[in-house]
């Protein structure tokens, strides 16, 4: 593996560690690009390896996909932090410092279904900081309603979750 391709794996891998959350593909790239001189596509490149060694750990909600780091990667990590340059980590952590992404809470509303020989089900779900605070789940008779209610559901979740509150309290 040539150094170039390593530290842009280590980067990667600092960034998530000191992320406070999960990142999307976006941020990892944007956070990047301010601090090394990388071609996208290699960073790209370098994302998919680590993911496929199992270094970082991808959640895929519809739209996005958030990135953070598995206990395989802070093992990595730990064994060649020493690797990156001090101005680099230094950097990279002013960059999340900056963005408020350290303290930053985020509200996701993911949505999925699975269709049998029964029909589907869909999974609607709103989670403040990775915590679910609704699951809602539900049979219905076709993959077509539910790829539509899914399609909705990032729309209308906080309309759906408003009411439900109104209703029950």
């Amino acid at each position: 593996m040539n150094s170039d391709n390593m530290t842009y794996k280590l980067t990667i891998l600092f960034l998530l560690k000191n992320a406070a959350s999960p990142l999307t593909t976006s941020q990892i790239s944007e956070y990047i690009l301010r601090q090394l001189d990388v071609n996208y596509f290699q960073l790209l490149q370098s994302l998919g390896e680590l993911r496929e060694k199992n270094l970082v750990a991808a959640d895929v909600y519809p739209g996005k996909t958030l990135y953070s780091i598995t206990d395989d990667g802070l093992s990595t990590l730990s064994f060649f932090e020493k690797d990156l340059p001090e101005a680099l980590k230094e950097g990279l952590t002013r960059v999340l410092r900056e963005s408020g992404f350290e303290i930053e809470n985020r509200i996701l509303t993911p949505a999925e279904f699975v269709t049998d020989r029964k029909g589907s089900t869909v999974i609607c779900r709103i989670l403040d900081d990775h915590s679910p605070i609704l699951e809602l789940k539900m049979a219905v008779p076709s993959a077509e309603t539910a790829r539509t209610i899914c399609e909705n559901w990032a729309l209308r979740s906080q309309e759906i979750y408003d009411l439900l509150m109104e209703t029950l309290l």
